[in-house]
C-alpha cells in the first residue's frame, strides 16, 4: 500500500512539471495581425525545448505550413526560453483561419503539455462594425 501512495505523489508532482497557459478566445477581424499567447511553468531550469501549435489539434500551424507560408513568426529562442513564451503571430488573418488552437510546450526534463487552446474568431470588416 505504501508503494502504490509513493508512485501517485511521484506521478502528480511529475504532472505538475509543465503547465501551458492559453487565452481562451481572440478575436480578430480580416487582414488584421493576430497574437496567440502562450505562456508556460517549467519547475526545472529551461536549457532544452521547444514548441508548435496546431489547429484544431491536427494541422501544424508554422511559417511553413499549408495556408500559413511566410504567415506565421515565431518568438526568439531566447524569449522561448528565458520569459517562458511561447506566443506566435499570424499576420493577415483570413476567415478561414478562424478556429480552436492549441500550444504544445516540450521541456526537456519536464515532459510535454498543452494548453486548453484558444478560439480564434476571424470578422469579416462588416461583422465587426455590427457588434
Amino acid at each position: 500500500m505504501i508503494w502504490k501512495c509513493t508512485c501517485i505523489i511521484a506521478l502528480a508532482s511529475e504532472l505538475l512539471a509543465l503547465q501551458v497557459y492559453q487565452d481562451s478566445s481572440v478575436n480578430a477581424t480580416v487582414g488584421e495581425n493576430v497574437l496567440l499567447p502562450c505562456l508556460y511553468h517549467a519547475s526545472a531550469a529551461v536549457r532544452v525545448g521547444q514548441y508548435r501549435w496546431l489547429k484544431g489539434n491536427v494541422s501544424e500551424v508554422s511559417p511553413t505550413a499549408r495556408g500559413y507560408e511566410d504567415r506565421v513568426k515565431r518568438l526568439l529562442d531566447d524569449a522561448f526560453r528565458n520569459n517562458k513564451n511561447a506566443s506566435i503571430q499570424i499576420q493577415g488573418v483570413t476567415l478561414s483561419d478562424s478556429g480552436m488552437y492549441y500550444c504544445e510546450v516540450e521541456i526537456l526534463g519536464s515532459g510535454k503539455a498543452f494548453g486548453n487552446g484558444t478560439n480564434l474568431q476571424v470578422f469579416s470588416p462588416q461583422e465587426r462594425d455590427q457588434k
